[in-house]
């Protein structure tokens, strides 16, 4: 087959890379050379977890799936282990650990299925772990697997191995739109020139909507915030490097905050939220408001974490859908259009995995996860 694709995120890039390692022709289209500067996929780390409360049993053999993806491709591209994959642990600390709650649900879903993860009271979380108040929390769960990975390496390092593999990456070219006429499907870029293939995968993160010919409304740029902390001095930063700190998630009722361990030198701390709806192509600004929030939780709940310490900032998107679920599915009424995308904001780490789904239904025509189709009930949301 000659399939194109719209998007060099680590969806775009990862479905090029299982298309062409099965000997298909690709063409991968992107506004800018990967890894934009504006993409969802780019950050300087991405949390890889396990947990995911009532829903674990569809995403965590992804996440697993997905794990052992980025040790492959740090295998296959030579470069040394943990150099996209950190694995340094994740905590979970929870408000309310019983039945129904999320953190409980995944605790239960993952021992059962034979993950390492253990039950931790407290004080024993705080001998481990001093960094955190552990006000209000009734349990912490800890998962010896999951970590970190450096997301920004391993845009590149996915788009260094689909070239390998014969994909061409067309950036920058910035698309119009895409269609399709009779045993072709189309794409026309904003310079003019429209190019025929046989199939066509939009994987364009928050501009998704944009591209396709019916209007995907379930699947909204929100805007989003994460910050970043710089320990001042060497002894201060000792004490947030693995295997003294981990990947965290806290839930602290109003919202749920997560951070990973020094990286790049600098601490990530944000808040998982709806956001408020915003425009693509619009600046991404970080208000004053968040800022102080941000130095706010540190202050009450991570207070080893300085608030004086705040570095930088930087303002994202989530392609949020309806329940948090992904869209891996023929693009409705078409019949050689397709779409991976609704990351909403927990995708990244389940890239290699959203690939090898989206190239399955680029070549089979089928959606290989129910959950994941267009017409998939979307209510309630993904932990």
């Amino acid at each position: 087959m000659n399939v194109g694709i719209v998007g060099a995120g680590i969806f775009g890039l990862s479905t090029a890379l299982e298309l062409a390692r099965a000997g298909h022709r690709v063409t991968v289209f992107d506004r800018q050379v990967p890894p934009a500067e504006d993409a969802a996929s780019t950050d300087r780390t991405k949390a890889l977890r396990f947990e995911y409360g009532g829903v674990s049993p569809l995403y965590a053999p992804l996440v697993a799936e997905a794990r052992t993806a980025y040790r492959a491709l740090e295998t296959g591209r030579g470069l040394g282990p943990g150099a996209l994959y950190e694995e340094c642990g994740v905590l979970t600390l929870a408000r309310r650990f019983e039945e129904g709650a999320p953190e409980w649900m995944s605790f239960n879903y993952l021992v059962e299925h034979g993950y390492p993860v253990e039950v931790w009271e407290p004080a024993r979380a705080r001998a481990r772990f001093g960094h955190f108040t552990y006000e209000d929390v009734q349990a912490v769960t800890w998962n010896a697997q999951g970590g970190y990975v450096r997301a920004a390496r391993a845009v590149r390092a996915t788009a260094d191995a689909a070239r390998e593999a014969g994909a061409l990456i067309v950036a920058p070219a910035r698309v119009a739109s895409v269609d399709e006429r009779p045993g072709v499907a189309r794409v026309r870029l904003e310079a003019g020139a429209v190019l025929e293939f046989d199939a066509m995968c939009v994987c364009a993160g928050a501009w998704l909507s944009r591209l396709v010919p019916e209007p995907l409304d379930f699947v909204r740029p929100l805007a989003q915030f994460v910050t970043y902390y710089r320990p001042p001095d060497d002894a201060e930063a000792l004490a947030f490097r693995p295997p003294a700190f981990a990947v965290w998630l806290y839930d602290r009722g109003d919202a749920s905050w997560y951070g990973m361990p020094l990286d790049d030198g600098v601490l990530k701390v944000a808040r998982h939220h709806g956001g408020a709806p915003a425009d693509p192509d619009a600046p991404r600004a970080v208000t004053d408001d968040a800022r102080a929030m941000s130095r706010d939780f540190v202050t009450r709940s991570v207070p080893a974490i300085g608030a004086e310490w705040y570095a930088d900032d930087r303002g994202c998107l989530y392609a949020m859908t309806d329940d948090g679920n992904f869209v891996v599915d023929r693009i409705p009424g078409r019949g050689r259009l397709f779409a991976a995308g609704g990351g909403s904001g927990h995708g990244f780490k389940l890239g290699p995995a959203v690939g090898r789904l989206a190239a399955e239904l680029v070549t089979t025509g089928r959606a290989p996860v129910a959950a994941f189709r267009f017409d998939a009930v979307r209510d309630g949301r993904v932990t």
